[in-house]
């Protein structure tokens, strides 16, 4: 099994990834517009104190299950407003890593080394992924974002000397 250059695993999976960032992308428009619905369709006259904003959270968060969309018509207007933008940065983020991959992924399937670009590019996905796995609390994320940023440092420092 060829692992580099045309017909190769990294082609692939350089055409995986494709169909999976586009895939996202219209996910995430889909996903805008009900956002932007399901916050609409909150009740007129609902309570908005902080208190009350962070007592319906902790309920939300313990309780609901997210098919249940029942209760999504009692969360807060606030909570609602305050989790589109965290939903947002989640899917910018993943779009970012799944770009930085697939430029790997390219480097990969044109048969070159890249020299210190592929060693900071591997960095720099190290960096996405531990920042994605801090965003969505995954700790065996954040673990392989380690070691794919120290295998890019050491991609570097062999380069480099």
């Amino acid at each position: 099994m060829k692992y580099f250059g045309k017909k190769s695993l990294s082609s692939v999976l350089l055409v995986v990834l494709q169909v999976v960032f586009w895939g996202v992308v219209v996910t995430a428009v889909i996903g805008a517009v009900m956002g932007v619905f399901f916050i609409a369709a909150t009740p007129a006259g609902e309570p908005t104190d902080t208190g009350t904003i962070l007592m319906d959270f902790k309920v939300l968060k313990a309780e609901m299950a997210f098919a249940d969309w029942n209760k999504w018509s009692v969360v807060p207007l606030p909570v609602k407003i305050l989790l589109f933008p965290y939903g947002a940065a989640i899917v910018i983020v993943a779009l970012v890593l799944l770009r930085k991959v697939m430029s790997l992924l390219r480097v990969f399937k044109a048969e070159t080394d890249g020299g210190t670009d592929t060693g900071e590019l591997v960095v720099v996905i190290g960096k996405f992924l531990i920042v994605f796995s801090l965003m969505v609390f995954q700790l065996s994320l954040l673990g392989a974002g380690l070691l794919v940023l120290l295998l890019g440092k050491h991609l570097l420092r062999q380069t480099a000397g």
